[in-house]
Formats: C-alpha cells, sequence, structure tokens
C-alpha cells in the first residue's frame, strides 16, 4: 500500500524541481539574448548604410529592448524564488542552502542584480545613441 497524500506531494515536488530548472534555463538565457539584441543592432547601426531614422530606431528598440528584458530576468527570479520555498518545505533537511558571500552585492539576488545592471548599461548606451547620432553623423 502506498500512501496517496505522500505520493501527490512528491509528484507535485518532482514538477516544481523541472519547473525550477526550466526556469533557470531562461534566467541563464535572458543575458545572451540580450547581448546578442544589442550586439546585433549596434553592428547594424554602426556599419550598415542605413538613413539616420532607421539606426535612431534601432537604437531606440536596443534601449527597450533591453529594459523589457531586465523585467523578464526579475520577474523570473521572483518565481524561483517562491518554487525554492515550495521545494525547501517539501524535504528542509534536504534543501541545499548557498553559503554566505564575502562579495556584498551577491548575497540574495546578487546574480540577477548584476546582469539586470549589465543590461540596464547596454539600455543606457543604445539611448545615448539614440539621442545623441543625429549630432555624432554630423
Amino acid at each position: 500500500m502506498t500512501d496517496e497524500p505522500f505520493e501527490r506531494e512528491r509528484v507535485c515536488y518532482e514538477q516544481n524541481c523541472e519547473t525550477f530548472r526550466g526556469l533557470n534555463n531562461i534566467m541563464w538565457q535572458v543575458p545572451v539574448i540580450a547581448m546578442t539584441l544589442t550586439g546585433g543592432l549596434w553592428y547594424g547601426v554602426g556599419s550598415m548604410p542605413l538613413d539616420a531614422v532607421v539606426k535612431r530606431a534601432l537604437l531606440l528598440f536596443g534601449a527597450i529592448g533591453n529594459v523589457g528584458l531586465v523585467l523578464v530576468i526579475i520577474r523570473t527570479r521572483t518565481v524561483m524564488g517562491a518554487y525554492l520555498k515550495k521545494i525547501k518545505e517539501f524535504a528542509p533537511a534536504a534543501f541545499v542552502e548557498p553559503p554566505p558571500s564575502e562579495l556584498f552585492w551577491l548575497k540574495d539576488g546578487g546574480v540577477r542584480t548584476t546582469m539586470s545592471l549589465l543590461m540596464l548599461i547596454g539600455a543606457f548606451m543604445s539611448f545615448l545613441g539614440f539621442l545623441f547620432l543625429p549630432c555624432i553623423q554630423q
């Protein structure tokens, strides 16, 4: 005989772990998408014979895209935190707590913060290009 409530909890635990793994993959793919987006747009603006209006639109899109991806990373990490809480509730003795970091920005949410900061810098640089492109091309 199996304990049906325990089996249900075990299946939910396994599914939560699988979902967490999927969210973790998304979180690590977002910066790669941001770099590809930003780098591709900057390459196009810098090397292709495009009208200034098109170049400015591409730079603005790059800025908006990076800000949007920062929001995606923040939301993904928030949802991951909820899954971690449920995973820990099922088996607290088996849950692995990360050791404390000596670096102040790598404590809670440090990876998310670092990735977000870098993407925001990319957004800021794209926005500066959007603002000052007409000045640079003259």
